[in-house]
Protein backbone atom coordinates (compact mmCIF):
# COMPACT_ATOMS: atom_id res chain seq x y z
CA UNK A 1 0.00 0.00 0.00
CA UNK A 2 1.38 3.12 -1.13
CA UNK A 3 0.74 6.36 1.61
CA UNK A 4 0.40 9.77 -0.60
CA UNK A 5 1.44 12.68 1.27
CA UNK A 6 -1.21 15.10 2.13
CA UNK A 7 -0.07 18.85 0.82
CA UNK A 8 -1.66 21.85 -0.35
CA UNK A 9 -2.33 22.54 -4.21
CA UNK A 10 -0.96 25.49 -5.59
CA UNK A 11 -4.18 27.22 -6.28
CA UNK A 12 -4.72 26.97 -2.03
CA UNK A 13 -1.56 28.66 -1.40
CA UNK A 14 -2.23 31.49 -4.41
CA UNK A 15 -5.70 32.29 -2.80
CA UNK A 16 -4.26 32.28 0.87
CA UNK A 17 -1.24 34.61 -0.05
CA UNK A 18 -3.49 36.88 -1.94
CA UNK A 19 -5.90 37.01 0.71
CA UNK A 20 -2.78 38.12 2.98
CA UNK A 21 -1.73 40.54 0.15
CA UNK A 22 -5.27 42.12 0.69
CA UNK A 23 -5.18 42.71 4.35
CA UNK A 24 -1.83 43.92 4.66
CA UNK A 25 -2.70 46.67 1.83
CA UNK A 26 -5.58 47.45 3.81
CA UNK A 27 -3.69 47.43 7.47
CA UNK A 28 -0.64 49.07 6.02
CA UNK A 29 -1.91 52.62 5.36
CA UNK A 30 -3.60 53.04 8.70
CA UNK A 31 -0.73 52.13 10.37
CA UNK A 32 1.61 54.82 8.91
CA UNK A 33 -1.43 57.27 9.05
CA UNK A 34 -0.98 56.55 12.69
CA UNK A 35 2.81 57.24 12.78
CA UNK A 36 1.85 60.27 11.44
CA UNK A 37 -0.56 61.36 13.28
CA UNK A 38 1.27 60.98 16.41
CA UNK A 39 4.82 63.08 14.99
CA UNK A 40 2.00 65.95 14.68
CA UNK A 41 0.71 65.47 17.99
CA UNK A 42 4.55 65.27 19.18
CA UNK A 43 5.58 68.47 17.30
CA UNK A 44 2.74 70.45 18.93
CA UNK A 45 3.21 69.07 22.61
CA UNK A 46 7.21 70.18 22.16
CA UNK A 47 6.72 73.67 20.34
CA UNK A 48 4.04 74.33 23.31
CA UNK A 49 6.92 73.39 26.11
CA UNK A 50 9.41 75.19 24.64
CA UNK A 51 7.70 78.39 23.83
CA UNK A 52 6.03 78.42 27.22
CA UNK A 53 9.73 77.73 28.89
CA UNK A 54 11.05 80.69 26.38
CA UNK A 55 8.33 83.09 27.94
CA UNK A 56 8.98 81.90 31.31
CA UNK A 57 13.13 82.65 31.16
CA UNK A 58 11.89 85.77 29.36
CA UNK A 59 10.23 87.04 31.88
CA UNK A 60 12.75 86.05 34.62
CA UNK A 61 15.48 87.84 33.25
CA UNK A 62 14.04 91.12 31.84
CA UNK A 63 12.42 90.27 28.64
CA UNK A 64 15.95 89.13 26.93
CA UNK A 65 16.13 85.56 25.21
CA UNK A 66 18.93 83.23 25.38
CA UNK A 67 21.63 83.42 22.55
CA UNK A 68 20.89 80.64 20.15
CA UNK A 69 24.60 78.77 21.05
CA UNK A 70 23.24 78.09 24.27
CA UNK A 71 19.35 77.80 23.97
CA UNK A 72 18.80 74.39 25.43
CA UNK A 73 21.42 74.39 28.06
CA UNK A 74 19.94 77.61 29.14
CA UNK A 75 16.14 76.08 29.36
CA UNK A 76 17.00 73.08 30.97
CA UNK A 77 20.04 74.36 33.94
CA UNK A 78 19.41 76.37 36.73
CA UNK A 79 20.63 79.90 35.82
CA UNK A 80 21.24 83.38 37.45
CA UNK A 81 19.40 86.61 37.05
CA UNK A 82 21.98 87.71 34.13
CA UNK A 83 20.89 84.48 32.59
CA UNK A 84 24.62 82.38 33.33
CA UNK A 85 24.06 78.58 33.74
CA UNK A 86 25.09 78.35 37.15
CA UNK A 87 23.67 75.28 39.08
CA UNK A 88 23.47 77.41 42.08
CA UNK A 89 20.80 80.01 40.31
CA UNK A 90 17.50 80.58 41.02
CA UNK A 91 15.98 80.37 38.27
CA UNK A 92 14.83 77.20 35.82
CA UNK A 93 15.29 75.11 35.06
CA UNK A 94 12.46 75.51 32.59
CA UNK A 95 12.95 71.68 30.44
CA UNK A 96 13.37 68.51 31.75
CA UNK A 97 15.12 67.70 28.24
CA UNK A 98 16.36 69.01 25.04
CA UNK A 99 13.42 68.37 22.63
CA UNK A 100 14.48 66.56 19.55
CA UNK A 101 12.31 67.42 16.14
CA UNK A 102 9.88 64.28 15.64
CA UNK A 103 10.70 64.16 11.96
CA UNK A 104 14.36 64.22 12.08
CA UNK A 105 15.24 63.71 15.48
CA UNK A 106 17.81 66.23 15.52
CA UNK A 107 18.06 69.49 18.17
CA UNK A 108 19.64 71.27 16.45
CA UNK A 109 18.69 75.32 16.07
CA UNK A 110 19.04 77.44 12.91
CA UNK A 111 19.14 81.01 13.71
CA UNK A 112 16.48 82.83 11.42
CA UNK A 113 15.91 86.80 11.88
CA UNK A 114 12.65 88.23 11.74
CA UNK A 115 11.08 84.53 11.98
CA UNK A 116 7.32 84.13 12.28
CA UNK A 117 5.81 80.92 14.02
CA UNK A 118 2.93 80.95 11.37
CA UNK A 119 5.87 81.21 8.32
CA UNK A 120 8.06 77.87 9.29
CA UNK A 121 6.40 75.88 6.80
CA UNK A 122 8.27 78.01 4.44
CA UNK A 123 11.67 76.67 5.79
CA UNK A 124 10.98 72.87 4.35
CA UNK A 125 14.39 72.50 3.01
CA UNK A 126 15.91 72.84 6.12
CA UNK A 127 14.11 70.16 7.30
CA UNK A 128 16.44 67.64 7.04
CA UNK A 129 19.29 69.68 8.23
CA UNK A 130 18.06 71.70 11.97
CA UNK A 131 15.62 70.21 14.15
CA UNK A 132 14.54 73.99 15.24
CA UNK A 133 14.41 77.59 14.15
CA UNK A 134 14.56 80.31 16.44
CA UNK A 135 14.85 83.75 16.60
CA UNK A 136 16.33 85.09 19.31
CA UNK A 137 15.56 89.08 19.42
CA UNK A 138 11.92 87.95 19.74
CA UNK A 139 12.01 84.60 20.83
CA UNK A 140 9.99 83.14 18.79
CA UNK A 141 10.69 79.33 17.79
CA UNK A 142 9.59 76.75 15.12
CA UNK A 143 10.20 73.41 13.55
CA UNK A 144 10.92 73.75 9.89
CA UNK A 145 8.20 72.36 7.78
CA UNK A 146 5.88 72.07 10.66
CA UNK A 147 2.68 74.55 10.60
CA UNK A 148 1.61 74.24 13.97
CA UNK A 149 -1.99 75.97 13.20
CA UNK A 150 -2.47 73.49 10.53
CA UNK A 151 -1.22 70.62 12.27
CA UNK A 152 0.57 69.60 9.41
CA UNK A 153 4.14 68.90 8.20
CA UNK A 154 5.60 69.79 4.27
CA UNK A 155 8.86 68.52 5.49
CA UNK A 156 10.98 66.32 3.05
Amino acid sequence: MKRHAKAFTLVELLLVVSILGILAALVIPTLTNASDGAKVSNAATSLANARKALQRYALEHGNTYPATAHLWEALSAKTTATGDIDAAGQFGPYLLSTPSNPWNQLGTIHEVAGLAAAAAATYASESGTYGWLYDPAKGVIAMPGFDDAAQEYSGN
